[in-house]
């Protein structure tokens, strides 16, 4: 009986061990795709920069590790971490719009930060600097952005754990990634019900005129576009290397479309209706009557039309590329990611057109909101000129402003010094 006594007390001892090691907490990199994307697919703020595909995309620049936490052998937070060098001998830890916390548990955050301040010390990291995915607030132009929100708890937390931040800014470059974004809900029927009496009005114009809407892989077309785009707008673009590297990274998750004009088709049509403007305009033989304004406009406007288009209609070119659009997509999210459109036909406001046939896609494929991505949260020209534009085009889709946190820095007040006084932070 005490033989049997004590194998029973060594199986307890066991038992219990197995139970303590099942219930501690575990940090692990480089967990696998897998697992990865099961899990962030299944999170409320699942999102484009925290997928796994991403980590691929900024290959180039940065290497990416893929973080679990796992509690009683469940994956309960994950986070994809970019690293770079920078200072030539150092590094820098950057996690944007994570990491992805099932629950935010005191005891699991705190571990997770020591596992991840331990691994910045291994790889010489003199900064973690995090932009967490939750949203603050959302609110419509012209409204205010509210004051109070249900995760101030994160600032008490990341700060307990002794990261700095900057009070919210409204700037755009106040972050790596803009902290505010614009963003349409494509759950309300019908679209065009909330958008702007302008776009409405270029909607109908494409509609009217031989616009088409094509879906291609040809990155060449969009890259032609994107080059006229910078010129025009003085900005500097990237290598067309980049985007090639983005597409093949993405692959399903990435698609390219194309607002172009059939100009045969076109030509012909313009042609039509300057002959029937001018029957109408000799039959009506009253410059006081009321029509005879707006046909003289109709007329000017198509002759404009047909002189930008003549050159191609002359050299037997089919289709002019008017707007392009580089779609993503994760989650229940479609990303608006670059844009670009033709210098050479501008009275076709061919790119509100692309926009609402993407839109429709989307809803089509199941996505449930459209990422028109940064702005700054100024709504006047006179606040911000340099973005105004980006504002004025994107407000006009019956969008609303998604504010998150500014980023939390982490490092040694030396550092710190440092850093702030070379604008890393």
């Amino acid at each position: 009986m005490k033989v049997l006594s004590h194998y029973l007390k060594i199986l307890l001892m066991i038992y219990v061990i197995i139970m303590l090691v099942n219930t501690m907490l575990k940090f692990k990199i480089n967990i696998s795709k897998e697992e990865y994307d099961a899990f962030i697919n299944q999170h409320p703020f699942n999102n484009l920069l925290q997928s796994y595909r991403w980590g691929i995309v900024k290959n180039q620049s940065f290497t990416p590790y893929y973080l679990g936490l796992y509690k009683d052998e469940q994956l309960i937070a994950t986070a994809l971490l970019l690293t770079k060098k920078i200072l030539r001998f150092f590094t820098m830890f950057y996690i944007c719009k994570g990491p992805l916390f099932l629950n935010y548990e005191e005891e699991s955050f705190a571990f997770f930060q020591k596992e991840l301040k331990h691994f910045a010390r291994k790889k010489q990291a003199i900064l973690i600097k995090i932009a967490p995915a939750e949203i603050l607030c959302t609110y419509k132009p012209n409204e205010e952005e509210c004051k109070e929100h249900p995760y101030q708890f994160l600032d008490t937390l990341y700060k307990k754990h002794h990261y700095i931040t900057n009070p919210l800014s409204k700037d755009l470059n106040a972050t790596i990634e803009p902290r505010i974004t614009m963003v349409t809900d494509l759950t309300k029927e019908p679209l065009l019900k909330g958008f702007h009496s302008s776009v409405k009005s270029s909607i109908k114009l494409c509609e009217k005129h031989c616009v088409e809407i094509m879906e291609s892989d040809d990155l060449h077309i969009f890259y032609d576009l994107m080059v006229q785009t910078g010129k025009r707008d003085a900005f500097n673009i990237r290598p067309y290397s980049y985007f090639r590297h983005l597409k093949d990274s993405l692959q399903e998750q990435c698609k390219l479309f194309y607002a172009r004009l059939n100009i045969p088709k076109e030509y012909h049509q313009l042609q039509t209706m300057l002959k029937q403007f001018k029957q109408r305009l000799s039959i009506i033989n009253d410059s006081t009557h009321h029509e005879c304004k707006d046909l003289n406009d109709q007329i000017i406007k198509t002759e404009n039309l047909l002189e930008q288009i003549l050159p191609y209609y002359e050299k037997n070119i089919d289709y002019l590329y008017l707007s392009s659009a580089l779609m993503t997509y994760q989650g229940n999210i479609s990303y608006y990611l670059y844009a670009a459109s033709n210098n050479e036909v501008r009275g076709i406001n061919a790119s509100s057109y692309l926009v609402y046939q993407t839109m429709l896609d989307s809803q089509k494929n199941g996505y449930h909101y459209y990422d028109f991505g940064g702005v700054s949260g100024y709504q006047t020209k006179e606040e911000d000129p340099h973005h105004y534009g980006l504002y004025e085009f994107k407000r006009k889709f019956n969008t609303q402003y998604y504010c998150r946190f500014m980023e939390y820095n982490y490092s040694n007040p030396l550092f710190l010094a440092i850093l702030k006084a070379m604008g890393k932070i």
